[in-house]
This record gives structure tokens, C-alpha cells and sequence, in this order.
């Protein structure tokens, strides 16, 4: 944006008269709102964001794995904003290698806790990571993927995800959660324990 210097202020004549000074057709406050939101980014995005170039060699997300690996990504720490943007680029890049072949493994397991906040019925600020969640769920299976995740209420996840389950497992549970369908019919000797 310092290269962004409208032609009037170069000594050359803006477009047409009673326009609002600034870079083409957008006033300068506006250009400057954005310098400042583009400049905050990596303050916001602590580690995911560097006003450096890195290397070639550099990658931040892996796409090929190790038998027996096992990579954490934790991202407790952020902000719901920065947590959609790693997730969502993650789980995509690792669905993008896992269709071209690239995994190095035969199988993947992506473990997702906390499935309720990441892929809401509805709402929530995680929308980008609920559609990824879904495709894994959906289509990772035929390209090497498993998706092990866990929610505090079933009910509460997006529909997407768990038609596409092929197991669920549960420990205690409320019975209004027991009650919302959500885990099909259970026989009521079961239901009591549970």
C-alpha cells in the first residue's frame, strides 16, 4: 500500500472533480483502515502470520507423514478466528495430498476434540471448519482418512458429520441429550446405565 500513491499526489490530475482524494476511485481513509487491518494481522495471529518471506524449503503444514507419526496442533490459544484459518487450511491440505496419493501412509487418523464447537448444527464462527470436517467425514474415507472425533452433546454437531460415522461410542450422558434422537433408538435397559 506505500507503493498505492494516487496520481494527484505524484503531480498528476485526479479523474473528476468533487471526488474524494484518494487511490483510484477509494478515499484515503478507507485505504488506511485497511493498511492498518492488514498491518495488525500478525499481532492477531501470533506464530501463523510473519511479515517475512520464508524460505523455499519451509513448509507450514505437512502433507506427507511417517508410519507411527503423530503431530498435535494445538490451537487452544487463539483466538476463534485464527482457529477456523488453521484448521480449515490444515484439514485441507491434508485432504488435497490424501487425494493425489501423497499421504506416504496407508492410513490417517485426524482426532478432533471438542466436535460441538468446531462443527455446530448451525451458527458459530467456525463455518469454514465445519464444511472441511464434513468432507473429511464424508470423503476421507476413501482416500485414507478416519475421522475420531468427540463432542460433549452429539445433538449439537452438524448433521454431516454424523450420518457420515460409522461407529459412535458414548459414556454418560444426560437424559435429554439420550432423548434428542440424535443417537438413534436406544433400548431402555441401556439408556439407564448410560
Amino acid at each position: 500500500l506505500d507503493d498505492a500513491t494516487p496520481d494527484y499526489e505524484k503531480g498528476g490530475k485526479k479523474g473528476g472533480e468533487g471526488q474524494a482524494p484518494g487511490w483510484g476511485y477509494h478515499h484515503r481513509a478507507t485505504l488506511q483502515k485497511l493498511r492498518r487491518m492488514l498491518l495488525n494481522i500478525p499481532a492477531r495471529g501470533k506464530g501463523l502470520f510473519a511479515r517475512d518471506v520464508l524460505q523455499d524449503n519451509v513448509t507450514d503444514i505437512p502433507t506427507s507423514f511417517e508410519p507411527g507419526e503423530l503431530i498435535v496442533v494445538d490451537v487452544s490459544y487463539a483466538d476463534p478466528t485464527v482457529q477456523a484459518l488453521v484448521i480449515a487450511r490444515t484439514l485441507e491440505r491434508v485432504l488435497e495430498s490424501a487425494f493425489k496419493d501423497r499421504l506416504g501412509v496407508d492410513h490417517l487418523a485426524i482426532c478432533v476434540d471438542e466436535l460441538n464447537t468446531f462443527a455446530p448444527q448451525s451458527g458459530g464462527d467456525l463455518g469454514t471448519v465445519r464444511k472441511v470436517l464434513a468432507k473429511v467425514s464424508s470423503q476421507g474415507r476413501f482416500s485414507g482418512l478416519g475421522l475420531f472425533a468427540s463432542a460433549q452433546q452429539l445433538s449439537k454437531v452438524a448433521d454431516a458429520i454424523t450420518t457420515n460415522a460409522s461407529s459412535r461410542a458414548l459414556g454418560r450422558t444426560s437424559d435429554v441429550e439420550l432423548s434428542s434422537g440424535a443417537y438413534g433408538r436406544i433400548p431402555t435397559g441401556i439408556a439407564e446405565v448410560i
